[in-house]
């Protein structure tokens, strides 16, 4: 069997196996489903099914192209990653309040020669093998393995849950979940973001659900519940992008469903519709998520989202600001306002200008006339030479200094004042 045929093989799960807590990394729900994926389980009354567990064998070729060469690069890391998938339990939580813990694997061996061969433990039965009358999920491998979030793998998987409701004509499927519930079902440690509410909605939701919508089929997104302020709980959506994808659902999903009551999105654009999820994903009710991108245009909704967004540190409820925003459209009166001020600026800069301007000019004005006023004293100053002047230049000459100056001033010669003259 080639990597193709592999992902384009469904496994399926008893929804109670579905729902437990698996305490496993990507890597190791990778190895789960491949260890389910060729087995037949009962699920009809029929004898075409296993009775026991036999083994499933991934030959080296596979692990080489469906993990990639940093998996198994050596067999210590190999060994590693084999021993913690093996060592792996499924807890399962009980409507009376108790629990209980199963073994996964009878065993997990690697030979060079053959690949990885894994066997489920026979408490695993009940989950995997004889699902007859019981409902279950079914899957295509290939939906889970573009996922590098271990988060990402369990939304999913747990929505795929309810995927029966589109073979009953709807467009979307739901689940509620309190924190609980959700921590439960995730595989959240104890302890992580208990309390900060903003980093657990990014790394355990957010961050994941961007995943699930950028590679796989399905499109995501979830509404908060809140008792109060305090957020208790979370409703999950999902829809399938194209319509030929829910034509490609399996008919073997046998769960009878209660009826959906999500609100119909007929009408909408795809844009539209985008921008609703987003809305959404920021605790505003679906319904009045549509309203808002059905009466505002696209570019209303969306600046002014990305605007409290943008400054939501300063918003005690977010989700109330973003509504205000847009139905008074803050981010345009940001900008209009943003505008006047620069146009305000450009106008006082321009007086600034033009103030610099005048007073350059006049310290122009002034130098000149600094300049007029010293040619007229130049002019003053060139009166013809007195007889001192005469005397001093005749008995110095070329030394006479001042006397020098005013007589070549007067455009005089030694011999023009030696021969009496004293202007030109």
């Amino acid at each position: 069997v080639n990597d193709i045929e592999i992902l384009e093989k469904s496994v399926i799960q008893a929804n109670p196996l579905i729902r437990a807590r698996k305490e496993m990394n990507v890597t190791e729900m990778r190895l789960f489903i491949l260890g389910l994926q060729d087995i037949e389980p009962h699920i009809k009354d029929e004898n075409f099914h296993d009775v026991d567990f036999h083994e499933t064998v991934i030959p080296y070729s596979q692990l080489q192209n469906l993990f990639g060469g940093s998996w198994y690069g050596n067999i210590t890391n190999l060994k590693k990653q084999v021993k913690n998938a093996y060592n792996n339990t499924i807890e399962l939580s009980y409507d009376d309040g108790g629990f209980g813990y199963r073994h996964i694997y009878r065993k997990m061996d690697y030979r060079p020669q053959e690949g990885l061969i894994i066997q489920f433990d026979d408490e695993m039965k009940p989950y995997i093998l004889d699902i007859l009358n019981q409902s279950y999920t079914k899957y295509k491998v290939k939906a889970f393995f573009a996922l590098s979030s271990a988060y990402a793998w369990r939304i999913l998987e747990s929505l795929l849950e309810k995927q029966g409701y589109f073979k009953k004509g709807k467009k979307e499927v739901y689940l509620s979940l309190s924190i609980e519930e959700l921590r439960f079902r995730l595989n959240v440690p104890d302890g992580l973001y208990e309390g900060k509410m903003c980093n657990f909605r990014s790394r355990v939701l957010d961050l994941p659900i961007k995943e699930i919508n950028e590679k796989t089929d399905y499109q995501v997104w979830y509404e908060p519940q809140k008792t109060g302020r305090k957020v208790t709980g979370f409703t999950f959506w999902m829809k399938m992008k194209k319509k030929e994808c829910v034509e490609k659902l399996e008919k073997e999903q046998t769960e009878t469903l209660p009826e959906a009551t999500s609100p119909d999105v007929a009408g909408l654009s795809e844009e539209q519709e985008q921008l609703a999820y987003r809305l959404m994903n920021r605790e505003i009710s679906k319904k009045r998520a549509m309203k808002l991108v059905q009466k505002y245009s696209y570019e209303q909704v969306e600046n002014n989202l990305k605007y409290c967004v943008e400054r939501r540190d300063k918003y005690n409820d977010l989700a109330a600001t973003i509504i205000t925003a847009i139905k008074n459209d803050w981010a345009g009166t940001a900008k209009k306002d943003k505008k006047e001020a620069e146009e305000k600026m450009r106008e006082k800069n321009l007086d600034r200008r033009q103030a610099n301007d005048f007073f350059h000019g006049t310290e122009l004005l002034k130098i000149g006339k600094g300049k007029v006023e010293e040619e007229k004293e130049e002019k003053k100053e060139l009166t013809e030479l007195t007889d001192i002047d005469i005397e001093m230049i005749k008995l110095h000459g070329e030394k006479a200094g001042f006397f020098r100056q005013r007589m070549e001033k007067l455009g005089l010669t030694i011999e023009d004042v030696k021969a009496g003259k004293r202007k030109k």
